[in-house]
């Protein structure tokens, strides 16, 4: 969830890629949950998946000072 909810990624983002992984919501529902067009809804997972990957983000619990500020995002 912390990698999920990243400061990489926008708002919108983090939501519509945490309800995939974790809430097992299909694409469409995301797109049709998450407010933006259609076709920008079915994106917005592939770009969050590609910008984690792109930057190298991993997968772990952050420390310190960084989980302080992703907790935020993450609650």
């Amino acid at each position: 969830m912390f990698t999920a909810c990243h400061p990489v990624l926008s708002t919108e983002a983090r939501v519509a890629l945490t309800l995939r992984l974790l809430g097992g919501l299909t694409t469409d529902e995301i797109a049709r949950a998450v407010p933006g067009p259609g076709a920008d809804g079915r994106q917005r997972i592939v770009r969050a998946k590609r910008t984690l990957a792109d930057k190298q983000v991993p997968f772990e619990v952050p420390r310190g000072a960084e989980l302080a500020e992703r907790l935020a995002s993450v609650l």
